[in-house]
């Protein structure tokens, strides 16, 4: 993937996750904020590892790794959307767990 690419899809990411804080009525400037900085971290990160793991073949990606590792990410927001927001934790996991739904499904169809 280019570098364009990468940054097409980090984007993306930011503007689908940042619409689904919106919906779930996420919208004062540090909400969203935070969720556009946990995207700068974690979509960054996760693309690293698929790339250093593409060029070193360690492991074999399929459906399930791509799952597992977005199963990491939505657990890594969670605890960073926990910590910046200080909000309840179960609202906040099914914020993590909705915004990375909703970008993987859209990035899946766009990018496969």
């Amino acid at each position: 993937m280019l570098i364009s690419s990468y940054l097409v899809a980090l984007l993306l990411t930011i503007l689908i996750e940042v619409f689904v804080a919106l919906i779930f009525g996420y919208k004062c400037k540090k909400e969203i904020l935070s969720v556009i900085l946990l995207n700068l971290i974690t979509q960054p990160v996760l693309n690293y590892f698929l790339l250093i793991n593409s060029y070193f073949s360690l492991v074999s990606v399929s459906i399930q790794f791509i799952l597992l590792l977005e199963i990491i990410v939505i657990l890594v927001e969670w605890q960073l959307l926990v910590w910046t927001l200080q909000r309840k934790p179960k609202s906040l996991f099914v914020l993590s767990l909705v915004m990375n739904l909703a970008s993987l499904t859209i990035g899946l169809s766009l990018f496969t």
